[in-house]
């Protein structure tokens, strides 16, 4: 892939956490694969985990899925999911871009170092604990003004802001991930997680968080989907596609081989606006 390319960290908007989960491994590979630089990541939090394997070979297998690990990536884009301080507008949505990671103990900086160095462009390293703190840098032109941030910042003549476990209001969500099964192995369950930091990569996003944003480029999963509300809606493609200033900004991800892949897109003709929106108006 050309790491000049715009589309190579455009996020791909998703119905789902579960799509957003799968692309982000998928996507977190190929960008640090163009850009020479590895994916690190690390367990992430469980709160509940409903239809638990309990065999020990298939607990293992299921904690395979990308959805127990969160992700980091040198340069990437990212945005903060949780309300840290309201008065600097450090608030959920917030874009940065990640900057750098603070180990957590010696042994963590000897793993890495020893892991770095075998390592190729796109290869993923896996933690068995999180870091001490993941540095991200301000973005937005509004927001990145050295000089309100010289207190905070890590790095003199930028906005970099370490980023710790539990920093402000403790990132909650109370939805469940589905797992899919594995070949008679254990059987689809749902987990629902707690991220140790309050930040996500931005390579998937779902619509719901995509609202409110101005992007530069943007790819849609337009497929169907199976499932009960996992397929785009008529409000989530309105959010999609009105995310860029022009057409030419966005791509579409079409699963499927080429002679029925559109033939998938005929859902789009079957969709409506909610009755109840036309109402308020």
């Amino acid at each position: 892939a050309d790491p000049s390319s715009p589309w190579i960290g455009a996020p791909v908007i998703v119905r789902t956490n579960r799509e957003r989960h799968t692309l982000t491994d998928v996507l977190s590979r190929q960008y640090a694969r163009a850009h020479g630089k590895v994916v690190i990541r690390w367990p992430a939090r469980k709160s509940k985990w409903y239809g638990k394997p309990k065999l020990p070979a298939a607990l293992n297998e299921a904690m395979k899925d990308p959805a127990f690990y969160e992700y980091y990536v040198d340069g990437a884009d990212g945005f903060i999911s949780s309300i840290i301080n309201k008065k600097r507008f450090l608030v959920n949505g917030t874009w940065i871009k990640y900057h750098s990671l603070v180990p957590c103990h010696d042994e963590q900086v000897e793993f890495l170092a020893h892991e770095m160095a075998q390592s190729q462009p796109g290869d993923v390293i896996t933690l068995s604990e999180p870091p001490a703190a993941i540095n991200v840098e301000l973005v937005d032109e509004d927001l990145n003004q050295v000089h309100l941030w010289s207190d905070a910042t890590v790095v003199p003549g930028k906005v970099v802001l370490p980023m710790v476990p539990h920093l402000g209001p403790q990132y909650s969500n109370t939805t469940p991930t589905p797992i899919p099964g594995y070949m008679g192995l254990f059987s689809p369950s749902r987990v629902v997680f707690n991220n140790h930091f309050p930040l996500d990569l931005a390579f998937a996003i779902t619509t719901n968080k995509a609202q409110g944003c101005t992007l530069e480029y943007v790819i849609l999963a337009l497929s169907p989907k199976a499932g009960l509300k996992c397929g785009m809606e008529y409000s989530d493609i309105y959010v999609a596609l009105s995310r860029v200033k022009h057409r030419k900004y966005i791509r579409l991800l079409i699963t499927g081989f080429p002679h029925e892949c559109w033939a998938k897109l005929s859902y789009l003709s079957n969709l409506e606006l909610d009755p109840s929106i036309q109402s308020f108006f």
